[in-house]
């Protein structure tokens, strides 16, 4: 679990970096590594989830009296 969550950040941050550049100079640089689409973009999503969770998480945690 802890290598998905590893793998998720570094992609994510990849396509932070990239996306500024284009959507295709980040999926030639993850293909050149040997990543596949679908695989990048399923790590993308699965961190994206994992950020707004720990947002919900902290807010709920504020609200608590």
């Amino acid at each position: 679990m802890q290598y998905i969550f590893k793998f998720s950040w570094v992609i994510y941050g990849a396509n932070q970096i990239f996306a500024k550049k284009g959507i295709e100079t980040f999926n030639m640089r993850i293909e050149k590594i040997g990543i596949d689409r679908n695989s990048a973009n399923i790590a993308i999503r699965k961190y994206k989830l994992y950020l707004e969770t720990e947002n919900s998480i902290e807010k709920l945690k504020k609200i608590e009296i």
